[in-house]
């Protein structure tokens, strides 16, 4: 894990953040509240939600001409912000 900021990136890295998470979040709400799973589902669901970004992303992102460096910080950044929401989904629940 690498975390070298690349110089006038931090607006992009934090957008992409705050996008992925903001998301996951809408879609815990609608399913924990609005689908009629059994509980259990529920809770591996809203886990499943709040992941941290796999590697492969970072193969995908080199592909389509994104910067390595900022693909690789957002994903180094989503394992630490994941670990967190994920270990408060659980303690929650």
């Amino acid at each position: 894990m690498e975390f070298r900021l690349p110089h006038g990136q931090l607006k992009l890295i934090l957008s992409i953040l705050w996008s992925r998470y903001l998301l996951a979040i809408i879609l815990a709400i609608f399913f924990y509240f609005l689908v009629p799973f059994p509980a259990l589902i529920k809770e591996v669901l809203l886990l499943i939600f709040f992941c941290p970004m796999s590697f492969l992303h970072m193969i995908q992102a080199v592909e389509l001409g994104n910067d390595r460096a900022v693909a690789g910080l957002v994903i180094s950044l989503s394992m630490f912000v994941s670990l967190v929401l994920m270990s408060l989904v659980v303690i929650i629940l």
